[in-house]
């Protein structure tokens, strides 16, 4: 039988939702990411995604909906009566839909491509199937934190002081980065404007009120600031959410939301991820996405596996936000490595955000108090 022509057939276990399927799957793999493991109960997910043309359910469903503060969904469907997972999306509505192959009659059908997430793979997950599949499969460029979000100079970092200053090593570039809005205020591009003096070593400013800023001046030891760190020290797709779309997924952990905005425009990302088989919005998809300075969202390439990551050059942003009147975070690119006050490596990527107006609730990384607080920086 040609690939084009081949019949997937599955359902729940008691037989009440059924579905059927045709043709080639849009992706097949397995998904170790946070959302699919708690889902399942299981270390992983095995998956297909099939175009909204190429199935047809049967029988009624049950819907869990996750649903983000920002208005993105992930909607995943089981058997009301015998509680089966079966399949993601939205019947009449999404463009595309996973099927969860542990419901396929047939499960030799199943043919993985690759394994996503492997960074969030338990330990457990040993079993001799998935042991096979990673072989096979693009693991190393399924782990972000080895491949663009996260290559790093060692003798580049930013060392974090107990309750003082950001130590830079490496002399590192510095410049202003300021957000360049459309004619409604939405946020749109970048502009970089002239470099800062940058030697070996210097201490930027953390408690939002150095008189000379961004650099220190010692003001945290005449004020008593407490710098203390209290953002959680796992890993970004250990604490982020999954958006599924035809070719590409979006990965969004909102605590690193740093205010940028750009995720806002052309009717926000969340919304965007599942439309994104059309040339246009794909590329509009993408260029937001890759504008986000905390790195809060990633874009994936399902096919390969792979973070679509912009290229960044060794750098740290001074943020400005002229449309809300305010300056903004130190923007770390091109994946700079962040050490602790007590030592500890935070995740290394290629984009970071780290407060520098002192009243973020998830220290050291930006968490858009700077805005509430109309915080400036000269």
């Amino acid at each position: 039988m040609s690939e084009s022509k081949k019949r997937y057939t599955g359902g729940c276990l008691c037989g009440a939702l059924r579905y059927e399927a045709h043709g080639v799957p849009i992706a097949a793999g397995y998904c170790y990411c946070a959302d699919c493991r708690k889902a399942s109960g299981s270390g992983f997910i095995p998956f297909m995604g099939f175009s909204a043309k190429s199935v047809r359910f049967m029988g009624q469903a049950k819907q869990f909906v996750s649903k983000a503060a920002n208005g993105g969904e992930a909607v995943r469907n089981s058997c009301p009566v015998c509680s089966s997972l079966v399949f993601g999306g939205v019947v009449g509505e999404s463009d595309s839909f996973t099927i969860y192959v542990g419901s396929l009659d047939d499960p030799s059908l199943f043919e993985p491509k690759m394994a996503i997430f492997n960074r969030s793979r338990p330990n457990g997950c040993l079993c001799r199937r998935v042991s096979k599949c990673l072989k096979r499969c693009p693991e190393d460029k399924a782990r972000p934190e080895e491949g663009a979000m996260s290559k790093s100079n060692p003798e580049i970092s930013v060392t974090i002081s107990r309750d003082g200053p950001y130590i830079v090593t490496g002399g590192v570039p510095l410049a202003t980065q300021t957000i360049i809005a459309d004619g409604e205020g939405g946020s749109e591009a970048w502009a970089e404007g002239d470099p800062y003096p940058a030697p070996q070593r210097y201490a930027l400013c953390r408690c939002g009120r150095s008189g000379k800023k961004p650099f220190c001046d010692g003001t945290p030891i005449k004020i008593g600031f407490d710098g203390s760190e209290t953002a959680s020290r796992a890993t970004y797709l250990d604490q982020a959410r999954m958006f599924d779309g035809p070719s590409l997924a979006l990965s969004d952990n909102e605590r690193l939301c740093a205010f940028g905005r750009f995720c806002d425009s052309h009717g926000k990302v969340w919304n965007q991820v599942e439309r994104n088989g059309d040339p246009r919005r794909r590329q509009q998809f993408l260029r937001q996405v890759a504008n986000c300075p905390a790195g809060r969202l990633v874009a994936w390439d399902k096919a390969k596996g792979t973070a679509i990551e912009p290229a960044l050059p060794i750098s740290i942003g001074l943020v400005e936000d002229p449309v809300q009147v305010c300056s903004g975070p130190l923007w770390l690119r091109g994946g700079i490595v962040v050490i602790s006050s007590d030592g500890f490596r935070y995740e290394v990527r290629n984009r970071v955000t780290v407060c520098r107006c002192g009243a973020s609730q998830n220290r050291p990384f930006c968490d858009s108090t700077h805005a509430a607080i109309g915080f400036k920086a000269d």
